[in-house]
C-alpha cells in the first residue's frame, strides 16, 4: 500500500537530527560540516598547487591570467559538485546512518512512561501545599500593602501638621523657626529666673 503525500509529515532538519544528537552527544550535521570544511580546504589547496605547478613548468607558454581563469572555473565546478555530494551525504547521515526509530525513548523521557499512584498523590499533595502557601503569601502581601498605604497617609498628615504648626508659630511669635522660638523661651525663662532670685534675696 503506497503512502500518499498528504500522509507524510514534514519536519525540520534540526528536529530530525535531535534524537541522534541527544543520544550521540553531537549533531550529525555538525559532523558533516566539519568534514565539508576539511575537504573544502584540501580542495582549495590542491587547485592552488596545481596552478602553481602549471606556471612553474610552462611559464613561458602559458598566460598567468588564463591560468587564473582556469583555476576559478575548476573551483566553481568542483565546489558545485562538492555541495551536491554533501547534500546527499547529509540526507544519508540523518535518514539512514544516524536515524533513530520513533519508538526509542530517551533516558530523561522514561519517567513519562511510568505511572505511580502513590507518586501522583504525593505530587498532588505538594501542589496543594504550594497553592495554599501562595494564597497565604498573597494575603500577606495585600495586608502589607494596606499597612504601607496607612503609614503613607499618617506620614503625609504629620508633614501637613508640622507645616501648619510651624506656620502658626511664625505668625504668632514672629519668629522664623521653632528653634528660634525655643531659644527665645529659654532666654526669657532664664531672665525671669534671675528676676525672681533677686526678689528672694534676704535683705541686709
Amino acid at each position: 500500500m503506497s503512502t500518499s503525500a498528504e500522509d507524510c509529515e514534514i519536519i525540520t532538519v534540526d528536529a530530525a537530527q535531535e534524537p541522534a544528537a541527544r543520544l550521540l552527544g553531537f549533531a550529525p550535521l555538525q559532523l558533516s560540516d566539519d568534514i565539508y570544511n576539511v575537504v573544502n580546504d584540501n580542495l582549495g589547496a590542491m587547485i592552488d598547487s596545481f596552478g602553481q605547478k602549471l606556471l612553474d613548468r610552462h611559464q613561458l607558454k602559458l598566460n598567468p591570467t588564463k591560468v587564473d581563469r582556469l583555476l576559478d572555473h575548476l573551483r566553481f565546478k568542483m565546489q558545485a559538485q562538492q555541495d551536491h555530494l554533501f547534500d546527499e551525504f547529509d540526507k544519508y547521515l540523518i535518514g539512514d546512518l544516524f536515524d533513530v526509530d520513533p519508538n526509542v525513548v530517551l533516558e530523561e523521557d522514561r519517567c513519562q512512561l511510568r505511572y505511580s499512584e502513590k507518586q501522583a498523590r504525593v505530587v498532588e499533595e505538594r501542589l496543594d501545599t504550594y497553592s495554599k502557601r501562595m494564597v497565604a503569601l498573597n494575603a500577606c502581601k495585600t495586608l502589607l500593602d494596606n499597612k504601607l498605604h496607612e503609614l503613607n497617609v499618617i506620614r503625609e498628615q504629620s508633614r501637613q501638621l508640622h507645616e501648619n504648626l510651624t506656620d502658626t508659630i511664625r505668625k504668632t511669635f514672629e519668629v522664623d523657626s521653632l528653634d528660634e522660638l525655643c531659644v527665645q523661651v529659654r532666654e526669657r525663662t532664664h531672665a525671669v529666673g534671675q528676676i525672681c532670685s533677686e526678689f528672694h534675696k534676704p535683705s541686709e
